[in-house]
């Protein structure tokens, strides 16, 4: 779960900045699809307790 977390923290702080600094328009379901996308990376790296959460990744 702390693995989550921090992947959640670091994923609002890149869309925040990709808002203030880039000019892009913040987006809840773009934001979710980087929290999703980024877990299953991390999942497959092998960061333990996210293949629990996200059942379709296979480590």
């Amino acid at each position: 779960m702390a693995s989550l977390i921090m992947l959640t923290a670091w994923s609002i702080w890149k869309h925040r900045n990709a808002s203030v600094f880039d000019n892009a328009t913040p987006n809840l379901a773009s934001l979710l699809d980087l929290v999703k996308s980024d877990a299953r990376c991390w999942a497959s790296a092998g960061t333990v307790g996210l293949g629990a959460i996200l059942p379709a990744v296979s480590s």
